[in-house]
């Protein structure tokens, strides 16, 4: 791997910089910008409305223990978000470099700072957000979003029994690789394809709420005329658990600031944001109206799928499928933007020094970072999700410490392998500088593709 570059001196080494060299223009070796407000707002909806909204219900029901309290703490939650996005929006206009978490980590401790010291403590910190990204949370996304796909997507062929687990897998498997393949092929038509989920799951809102309303219209419940905060569940414990289930739903309110080098212009970000989040917030609090409007707290607190029994109750196993369908739609469009994010990441970090060069290369035709694509798709790592405040880790922790165990083990390995792999010094084997120089060669030919080109003055 690349090593800890030092102040005035390229990157790259020799070794490296022999292996960038290929034909085409210097344009040719940027990603392209095609990240419009449209785009993004139909990107950041199809990556946050995907499964959780038809999950998250029975979580958080079962801790708000109301209507009332429940919708309380999607909007709630939702605000955190939105307050989150508008704050990222504001760091990428300032640090116009893809990755998120990772550029901002990056820039605060800055790698060309002259004390080596906070230089080295800034690339371990930045180093350790992308093993969370690449170990941790966005493989298991993807690997959840994927089941969930397929498990939904067969569920009309199996409407009294379980599919076959080898089938499972093999759709799963298909629902990653097809996202992948089109991300690899074209960022304009990713974009697009999520633009179009975004546009099917506006009308399934639409549908949603209509069910609701005809089922009130016909007198078959009467959730609106109860005590809306009957049974209320204040404890901190319960409450942290009830906005960790409804945050889990808005995860994502950060996928636009992992494409901020392409962009169409600064104020795609912000835009994007004031469209996106409310649109967002809306959609999930007239959902849940909706499903109050049908199902009894007991009901949403005792199934894993709201949204299928939401379906039966209103027009029978008709409804089953349909929804079985939409929510299949959405996990897809949700793995296609984890795909992208997850390239971005690697992308960038391959370019300060932290992965193997050959992952921040890009094809000569269409201009895609292929090489981290094919590397996120085929080494995923399942592993856990850690929770990401102080508020929801330490109270679950509390109640759950083998779980919160298991997260902390899961962030500490990223310190030993920084420094064996990563850090320069004079213990590391030169035989590592080698090892990424050749397999740098040998990506950019086996995939046609080469070395972006980035400098300091495009941030």
């Amino acid at each position: 791997m690349a090593g800890h570059h030092e102040e005035g001196k390229p990157l790259l080494s020799a070794h490296v910089q022999s292996a960038a060299a290929t034909d085409g223009g210097e344009e040719k070796k940027k990603l392209k910008k095609e990240l419009t407000v449209l785009y993004g707002v139909g990107f950041l909806i199809s990556d946050i409305i995907g499964s959780g909204i038809f999950l998250s219900p029975n979580g958080v029901i079962a801790q708000a223990g109301s209507y009332g309290l429940a919708l309380v703490i999607w909007i709630v939650s939702g605000l955190m978000a939105t307050g989150g996005a508008l704050c990222y929006s504001e760091l990428g206009t300032f640090v116009k470099k893809s990755g998120s978490e990772y550029a901002y980590i990056a820039e605060a401790y800055s790698f060309r700072k002259r004390n080596k010291y906070v230089s080295t403590v800034g690339e371990c910190m930045a180093f350790i957000n992308v093993w969370m990204v690449m170990v941790v949370s966005t493989p298991m996304s993807t690997a959840i979003e994927a089941l969930l796909a397929a498990e939904y997507l067969v569920k009309p062929f199996y409407l009294n029994c379980d599919a076959p687990t080898l089938v499972l897998k093999l759709i799963a498997a298909v629902t990653v690789v097809i996202p992948a393949c089109v991300n690899a092929y074209s960022v304009k038509l990713t974009l697009q394809i999520s633009t179009f989920i975004t546009f099917v799951k506006f009308i399934a809102t639409t549908f949603v709420v209509a069910l609701a309303v005809y089922y009130l219209s016909i007198g078959c419940n009467r959730t609106f005329n109860n005590d809306f905060f009957k049974r209320s569940n204040y404890s901190p414990y319960g409450l942290s658990l009830g906005l960790y289930a409804a945050l889990w739903s808005y995860d994502g309110w950060n996928c636009v600031n992992f494409m901020t080098e392409e962009t169409k212009n600064d104020k795609t970000l912000p835009r994007t944001i004031c469209i996106g989040m409310p649109l967002i917030i809306f959609c999930y609090v007239i959902i849940n109206l909706s499903f109050f409007a049908v199902l009894s707290v007991g009901e949403i607190a005792d199934t894993t799928a709201v949204a299928l029994p939401f379906a039966y109750k209103t027009i029978g196993t008709t409804g089953e499928v349909l929804f079985s369908l939409l929510v299949t739609l959405s996990t897809f469009g949700a793995i296609s933007v984890n795909i992208l994010i997850d390239a971005r990441v690697k992308f960038v970090a391959a370019r300060d020094g932290l992965l193997p060069s050959f992952l921040y290369g890009i094809h000569n035709n269409f201009r895609t970072p292929l090489p981290a694509i094919v590397i996120s798709v085929f080494l995923p790592l399942p592993i856990l999700m850690v929770l990401i405040s102080v508020f929801l880790v330490i109270l679950p922790a509390i109640g759950q410490p083998v779980d919160a165990a298991i997260a902390i083990g899961l962030i500490l390995p990223a310190i030993p392998v920084y420094f064996i792999f990563i850090f320069k010094s004079k213990w590391r084997p030169k035989i590592f500088s080698r090892i990424n120089a050749t397999s740098t060669r040998f990506m950019n030919r086996l995939l046609n593709s080469s070395l972006s080109k980035y400098s300091e003055s495009d941030i």
